[in-house]
C-alpha cells in the first residue's frame, strides 16, 4: 500500500468545490480539507471511484452522475409540513436542527431542513 496513492485504507485529504447546475453548493474553501478513509463508503461512491489512483498534489474535475452520488431526484422522501404545524418562536432557517416523534413518540429522529418558503 502505497501512502501517496489513492486507495483503499489511505487516509485521503482534499480540497474541493461542489457545483450542481453551475452553482456553488459547498466548498472546503476556509474550512480545511474533507479528510476521509478510502475504500470505506465515507464519501459519495462516484467521487472515491474517480479518486482512486490519484496521487499527492493531483487535481481533477469529476462528474458524479445521480446514481452514483446521492441517487435521483426522489420528490417523494420529502414531506411538506405547514409552518403552523411548527411554534410560532421556532426560527426557520435551512439547516435548522429538528427533533421529530412519531404518533406513538416511540422513536426520536434528527433531521435537518432544507427551506422552501412560498410567500
Amino acid at each position: 500500500m502505497s501512502k501517496d496513492t489513492v486507495e483503499d485504507g489511505v487516509v485521503v485529504s482534499m480540497e474541493y468545490t461542489l457545483h450542481v447546475d453551475g452553482e456553488l453548493l459547498d466548498s472546503s474553501d476556509g474550512q480545511g480539507p474533507l479528510q476521509f478513509l478510502a475504500g470505506y463508503g465515507n464519501i459519495i461512491p462516484g467521487l472515491e471511484e474517480e479518486m482512486r489512483g490519484m496521487k499527492i498534489g493531483d487535481s481533477k474535475d469529476v462528474v458524479v452522475e445521480p446514481k452514483n452520488g446521492y441517487g435521483e431526484f426522489d420528490d417523494e422522501a420529502f414531506m411538506k409540513v405547514p409552518r403552523s404545524d411548527f411554534p410560532k418562536d421556532m426560527p426557520m432557517e435551512v439547516d435548522t436542527e429538528l427533533t421529530v416523534r412519531d404518533e406513538e413518540a416511540i422513536r426520536v429522529m434528527r433531521a435537518w431542513t432544507a427551506l422552501r418558503m412560498t410567500m
